[in-house]
């Protein structure tokens, strides 16, 4: 059965298909269905231009219209039709230098970047799946469409996003396009650090982040990340410790130390750069009490952070994390005299993360852990 979502776009196809046009759901929201996750937006493609789609609708926004997208607003929400389309070469490895308008929908299809994301859908739920997607996707593999390389040098995002993927689903990378990650992962840096930002901020949400993680640190694919290019193999194995130990439930520190069942813990983009900088404090001993808003950071993760572009309410956010860095110097000497106790972790009000850093460290005795 297609589900609701879907249904409340029915009109929409409904009003191209009678004009003489094709129409399909396309993208994440079929791949989503096929995998029996929640949908989020519907997006529909079509042989229309969007000259045509804007005939056709009484409420339209020209939200990429240069590109073929055009937004068109219903009671039941807002949805963006793209028209069929190739693109030119690229450029900066991001954007297309012009694109034109098709109206084969394979031909479409054969831009898309995974083969999971390249398959279209009827409002009756027949597949166009020109590049066997579905059957990648019961083989729970991300698989490039076409040639991996040209696909990756056309959009270095896609390196990310691949790796998003296999952070988020699972889903194993397959050889020619992992393959190709590797080789072209340093045309990340030329792509808008916001962008990356939404995709890492993806990436530390996925329930296989550690995975990822190890897979990426393995074939030196941080260095192509911001942020991460200043975590060393020390801070990597702490990073990965403390990662296990916040995913765990029941089993957890915190679970152990409040006493009763908690959620697994989610980190946000946000709280992983703040974990960053309080695994570089806690691994090295020089620390650097600076900086007008008292951030004690490192040189290099000072100047790393001006460059990632946050919001100011991110970087608020991170600082807090380093605020709190005397706290955790306090109760260090504490910790390794064998004498911390649940006292002293609820008069120091240390969250999480603390807590974990001294309990997952190599430093720190078996007979010390809770």
């Amino acid at each position: 059965m297609v589900p609701e979502e879907f249904k409340n776009a029915y009109n929409i196809l409904d009003t191209l298909e009678r004009s003489g046009y094709e129409a399909f759901f396309v993208g994440g929201s079929v791949r989503d269905y096929l995998m029996n996750n929640q949908i989020a937006d519907i997006d529909i493609t079509t042989n229309a231009t969007p000259e045509e789609i804007i005939e056709l609708f009484t409420k339209t926004i020209p939200t990429g219209i240069e590109h073929g997208t055009v937004t068109v607003v219903t009671d039941k929400g807002n949805y963006e039709i793209t028209t069929y389309r190739t693109e030119s070469s690229y450029i900066n490895y991001r954007k297309p230098e012009n694109v034109q308008f098709v109206r084969d929908l394979k031909e479409d299809l054969k831009r898309r970047d995974f083969t999971m994301n390249a398959i279209a859908m009827t409002k009756d739920g027949q597949l166009k799946d020109f590049y066997n997607g579905f059957q990648h996707i019961k083989n729970k593999q991300i698989c490039a469409v076409g040639i991996a390389n040209e696909r990756f040098q056309e959009d270095a995002l896609r390196i990310i996003r691949g790796l998003r993927f296999q952070s988020t689903l699972g889903f194993n990378i397959v050889d020619d396009t992992y393959k190709a990650i590797v080789k072209h992962h340093r045309l990340l840096k030329e792509v808008a650090i916001e962008r990356v930002n939404v995709e890492l901020n993806k990436l530390v949400k996925g329930k296989y982040l550690i995975q990822t993680l190890i897979m990426i640190r393995k074939d030196l694919l941080l260095e192509a990340l911001p942020f991460f290019k200043y975590i060393n193999q020390s801070d990597f194995n702490l990073l990965i410790n403390i990662l296990n130990e916040l995913t765990v439930d029941e089993h957890n520190i915190h679970n152990t130390i409040n006493g009763r069942r908690k959620k697994v813990f989610q980190l946000d983009y946000n709280d992983f750069i703040g974990l960053i900088c309080l695994i570089k404090h806690f691994n090295n001993s020089k620390l650097i009490i600076s900086n007008d808003n008292g951030l004690m950071v490192y040189d290099e993760v000072i100047d790393e952070l001006s460059k990632l572009k946050l919001s100011r309410h991110s970087v608020k956010y991170i600082k807090a994390y380093d605020k709190l860095c005397a706290n955790l110097i306090e109760i260090m000497n504490l910790f390794y005299n064998g004498s911390l106790s649940r006292g002293d972790i609820v008069k120091y009000d240390l969250p999480i993360e603390y807590i974990c850093l001294l309990y997952t460290s190599d430093a720190a005795d078996d007979s010390l852990r809770v």
